[in-house]
C-alpha cells in the first residue's frame, strides 16, 4: 500500500531515489511469490527455480530497515558499537567452542568402553 501510494502521489518522480526503486523491487517479488504460491502445483512444474527466487527475494523486505540507519543517530551509534564489539565477541565464540570440543575429547576418552549402563 506504502508503494502504490507514492506511486501515485509522485508519480513519475517515484523513481528518481534508489531507496523507492529498491522498495519498488521488493513488493513486486513479494507480490510474484504471493502469486506463485496461489497457483496450483501442476502449472509450476515448467518453472522449477521461480517460486524459491522469488521467496529469496520477499526475504530482501526485511533490509527495508536500514533506512532507519539515515535517519537516527542513536541507532547508528547502536550499529556501530555492536559492529566493533564482533570480534571479540568471535574470539570469545571460539574459546567456547574449544573449551567444548577439549571436554568432548575427554568424554570420548574416558566413557569409550561404557556401552550400556552404569
Amino acid at each position: 500500500m506504502e508503494c502504490g501510494s507514492k506511486l501515485i502521489a509522485h508519480g513519475g518522480h517515484y523513481f528518481n531515489s534508489g531507496w523507492n526503486k529498491f522498495d519498488f523491487f521488493v513488493v513486486s517479488a513479494s507480490f510474484l511469490d504471493i502469486v506463485m504460491a496461489n497457483m496450483s502445483a501442476n502449472s509450476l512444474k515448467v518453472i522449477r527455480v521461480g517460486p524459491q527466487l522469488a521467496r529469496i527475494m520477499r526475504v530482501m523486505r526485511v533490509s527495508r530497515l536500514f533506512k532507519l540507519l539515515n535517519k537516527y543517530k542513536g541507532l547508528q551509534a547502536l550499529m556501530s558499537t555492536i559492529t566493533f564489539s564482533l570480534p571479540s565477541v568471535i574470539n570469545a565464540f571460539a574459546l567456547l567452542s574449544l573449551v567444548y570440543f577439549i571436554f568432548s575429547v575427554l568424554g570420548v576418552f574416558f566413557f569409550k568402553d561404557i556401552i550400556q549402563g552404569g
